[in-house]
């Protein structure tokens, strides 16, 4: 699943740096694939587990 930081960010506040949001989202458990782009026009192409259908959307990434 592809998520695009500026998205995000209108769910929760993250740091600036793309890399540090990046570390983030490995350490919640939610595994960063591929990233693409720089700054606010970044994008996560992420590893979801079946499992967990919160992870679906962006609302059950933030509360993550």
């Amino acid at each position: 699943m592809k998520i695009r930081l500026d998205m995000l960010r209108q769910y929760i506040s993250l740091p600036e740096d793309p890399h540090t949001v990046r570390c983030l989202l490995d350490e919640t458990g939610i595994e960063v694939k591929h990233v693409e782009g720089t700054g606010e026009h970044t994008q996560f192409t992420l590893e979801l587990l079946a499992n967990r259908g919160d992870h679906y959307c962006y609302g059950g990434i933030a509360r993550e």
